[in-house]
Order: structure tokens, then sequence, then C-alpha cells
């Protein structure tokens, strides 16, 4: 089975594992806990996730340790998923039952059953005291599809309300449906995105630009080809500037020359050096997703910018000296203005790409 949670989260289980599959094998161990209260349908979610069944008749859980081999983004995950029996908040579990060694915890409450959100909210309490900011995701059970429209009025947590409370505490927040098999897998995926997160240190809150990031990776496809036409627009205006160069300091005007040692031709000419080399690491940098290469590719496109604005002022410089003729002038610098528009564009496409790949965001945005 295959889910694709969107066009770059390659997401792929395996159910028939066991302790000698992983012998050789190189994986990331999560230990995952999911706590709520009795009936909320927790063991129905792991049922779910691990065999794509349902079983709508209640047993009370004693203890179960539900594993399963996962690979996202070309990494393999081994989940053990730990189901304890339904809390209640005169029993809630000791200590030595959840705070250590777990690497994130699945708070489950029931849409129809006010007392479970309630409880849930006491239970993230205490797992907070007791296990310090491990990564947590709040879910919503029993939102079937087949629910009528008398029992909707059923509903005793809106959407609305469970939403603030995952905003307050600073997790994700889902619905979900065992019985139809709705967001059952997102919610393994969404959690583990969460653990990378706190695992890397990255704090997406304090990013700077990161709706821009958020953008990017939203159209991920979409903007690695825009990187790539405005760098082979790029590559093609360099090649230009370079052969116009060349031809122009030594079939150029001699006016234009005069009392230099060089003429107008060679700002050119070293523009075009510069952008056929920058050029080619930004294709080979945002192939490889060579970090190093795209801050090369970044730099020189700014030192290449600020060479293209000190030629425009030479070109004005020998315009007051020379008194060239107004169309050359204004053709002259016109061409470094054009060029100018995939450099900015290159430099912004550039360092956004560079941090993407650096921070390794695709793994970590939800």
């Amino acid at each position: 089975m295959k889910y694709n949670a969107d066009d770059n989260d390659s997401y792929t289980f395996r159910d028939d594992i066991s302790d000698s599959d992983l012998l050789g094998m190189v994986y990331t161990k999560r230990k995952i806990l999911i706590l709520g209260g009795q009936e909320v349908g927790k063991t129905s979610i792991i049922k779910r996730y691990k065999n794509n069944i349902y079983i709508d008749d209640y047993e009370p859980t004693i203890q179960t340790v539900t594993k399963k081999l996962i690979n996202f983004n070309d990494e393999n995950i081994y989940f053990e998923i730990m189901d304890l029996e339904g809390q209640t908040q005169y029993t809630i579990f000791s200590p030595n039952k959840f705070s250590f060694g777990f690497n994130g915890y699945i708070l489950v409450y029931d849409v129809k059953n006010m007392k479970s959100f309630e409880l849930i909210k006491f239970i993230y309490e205490q797992v907070n005291i007791l296990s310090g900011n491990i990564s947590k995701i709040l879910v919503g059970t029993k939102c079937d599809k087949d629910i009528d429209e008398a029992s909707k009025y059923e509903r005793q947590v809106t959407t609305d309300e469970a939403k603030k409370f995952a905003e307050k505490i600073h997790c994700p927040f889902l619905e979900v449906s065992s019985k139809d098999n709705v967001n059952i897998d997102e919610i393994f995926r969404l959690l583990l995105i969460e653990i990378n997160k706190a695992e890397s240190g990255i704090n997406l809150k304090k990013m700077k630009f990161l709706k821009l990031y958020q953008f990017f990776l939203h159209h991920y496809t979409s903007m690695i080809y825009i990187y790539y036409i405005n760098f082979i627009l790029f590559l093609f205006l360099s090649i230009v500037f370079f052969f116009f160069g060349i031809y122009k300091e030594f079939h150029g005007d001699k006016k234009e020359q005069k009392d230099y040692y060089f003429g107008i031709g060679f700002p050119y000419t070293i523009f075009g050096i510069f952008g056929i080399l920058i050029s080619v690491g930004g294709f080979i940098g945002i192939k490889n997703k060579d970090i190093f290469l795209l801050n090369i590719v970044y730099l020189g496109l700014i030192y290449a910018g600020v060479f293209a604005i000190i030629s425009i002022a030479e070109i004005s410089l020998i315009n007051n000296y020379q008194s060239l003729d107004e169309s050359s002038l204004l053709c002259n610098i016109c061409q470094f203005i054009i060029a100018l528009i995939p450099l900015i564009i290159g430099i912004i496409l550039s360092r956004i790409f560079k941090v993407i790949f650096q921070k390794d965001l695709k793994s970590y945005m939800a």
C-alpha cells in the first residue's frame, strides 16, 4: 500500500514486519504512545493503521504494542505503538508507564463525548509535567460519513473548540474516522513530522519568510521549473553579453574607448563570464541539492549584480567625458538593466532553495 500525502512525500507501508526483518537494515525507531479515555477509539485507530481493518465491537484494552515499518522520504521508520487501557481522571497511569523512552504521543478524544475531551486536557497536563516537551498530536475520533442529519447533533466537541486547544498546546490537530479510514495514516505522518522538527531544533514559527517557504513547498515542482527557466534565460543573456563584449572591445566605436585601457566591451565580457559560471552552478546545485554550491551561486549573483550596477555607472561616466551618442548610451544601460531582472530572481530562488535543502524543510512542513 502506498500513500501520497502530497507531491513530495513518499509514504510506503509494510505490515508483515518481524524483528528478523530489521537485521542489517538501517532504520530509525519511533516509540509512540496513544492516550485517551475509554471507548474513544484508540484501538480502532491502531487496527486500521496496522492492518487496514475496522471492528465495530468494543473490547477493553489491557496493553498492546503494535509494530509497523514504513518508508518516509527515503528513510526507514520503525514504529512501536503502545496502546494502554482507557484512562479516567481517577486512574491516570503511573509515570513509569509513559514518561520515558517515547518519541511522541497521540492524544485521542471522541467528538461526541465532551468528558473525553476534558479528560484529554488533563492527560496533556500530566504528560507535560512528567515527560516534558515531547511531540504530540490531538485527534478527534468518530467523524464518520454516514452520520444522518439527526445524529449530527450528537457532536459535543466542535472543530473550532478542538482547534483552539491544539493551537494553545502547539500541536497538530485532526478529526478522523477509523470506520471510513479518513485521516488515519495522516495521524502518524504529522506526528512523525513533529518529531523530526523537535529533534532538528527547527522552530518553524520563528523562521523568517515562513509563508514564502510554505508556498515553495506546496508548489515545489512548479518552483523548480521556474528556477530552471530563469537560469536558462540568465545563461542565454550571459552568452550574449560575453560575445557582444568581445565584439564591442575589438570592433566597437573607438570614441568609446578613448583614454581607456579597456573600453565598454570589457564589462560586458566579464559579466558574461560570471553569468555563465553562475548559471551552470545553479543547474548543478539545484539538481544535486548541493547547499554549498547554491550558496556560491547566491553570493555570485549578488557580486554580479553589484558589477552590473558599477558597469552602468562606468558607461554613464564614459558618456560624460566622451559625449557618446544618446541612443547608444541608453542601449548599453538598458542591456544591463534587463540582465538584472533574472539575476535578482535568481538571488531570491537560490537563497530560498538553499534554506529548504539545508533545513530539510520538505520533511518538516505539514
